[in-house]
C-alpha cells in the first residue's frame, strides 16, 4: 500500500505521503550518521 500511495501521493494527499516521506528520510540519515 505504501508503494501504491507514493507513485499517486500527489493528487491524493501529498500532506500525509510528505510526511512520511520526511521520515523515512531523517530515519535514514539518522542511520548513516550513526555509522
Amino acid at each position: 500500500a505504501d508503494g501504491h500511495d507514493m507513485m499517486g501521493f500527489g493528487p491524493l494527499l501529498p500532506t500525509e505521503s510528505e510526511r512520511s516521506l520526511m521520515e523515512r528520510v531523517r530515519q535514514e540519515l539518522k542511520i548513516e550518521l550513526k555509522q
